[in-house]
């Protein structure tokens, strides 16, 4: 019959010695690398963006904004498959508040997507999508992007492609160009310029 080893005493000092592994939660990123496109318009109008992954979805609203060229004089909500986030005083019982969710809750990982709807009249529709998951906490800042946003107030899809339509006719000289003026390029989009802007916005603490 072998005879049993002997249980050795843990060696205190060789324990301590050892690497420790640190335990890292991936799933709250330094930040995201975002893709905003306006749904149902072609050519695409779309911007990419960093953010912090601690910011909020309100907070992202805001950004928005300025990263898109709208006028925040309407309405918004965020929707995924679950559920649908908006700013708590709009007494939709259903609705999670914005400012209460972080960015790293909603995009865990490359490929998360995340609807935002502005101007329920018009129905301006938003497709956000997770380019990249960042492990260090990015600069709020425009990284590319095409095209102008179409005007606020302009009728949604239908109105929009009634624009375009509009400045190809060098002949038109409807009202519709009157309301427009002549400041609006469809084609025109400043990064610089955004960017500048995205440094006055101001974020919930």
């Amino acid at each position: 019959m072998k005879q049993q080893a002997e249980e050795r005493e843990p060696d205190l000092a060789e324990w301590k010695s050892k690497p420790v592994k640190k335990m890292i939660d991936k799933s709250v990123p330094g930040g995201c690398l975002l893709k905003v496109q306006l749904l149902d318009i072609e050519p695409a109008i779309w911007r990419s963006f960093t953010v912090p992954g601690d910011i909020t979805l309100g907070d992202l609203h805001a950004l928005l904004q300025v990263i898109m060229g709208w006028t925040n004089s309407h309405l918004h909500g965020f929707r995924d498959n679950e559920n649908c986030y908006g700013p708590v005083d709009d007494d939709l019982d259903e609705q999670i508040d914005e400012n209460s969710v972080p960015l790293s809750d909603i995009f865990r990982k490359k490929g998360s997507t995340l609807l935002y709807d502005y101007d329920f009249g018009d129905g301006w529709e938003h497709q956000i999508t997770c380019e990249e998951v960042l492990s260090k906490e990015p600069e709020i800042a425009v990284v590319d992007g095409r095209r102008a946003c179409p005007p606020d107030d302009c009728g949604g899809v239908p109105g929009y492609y009634q624009i375009m339509e509009a400045l190809a006719d060098s002949d038109d000289d409807s009202e519709l160009l009157d309301w427009l003026g002549d400041d609006y390029d469809p084609q025109f989009f400043d990064a610089e310029q955004v960017n500048r802007t995205l440094k006055k916005v101001r974020l919930s603490d």
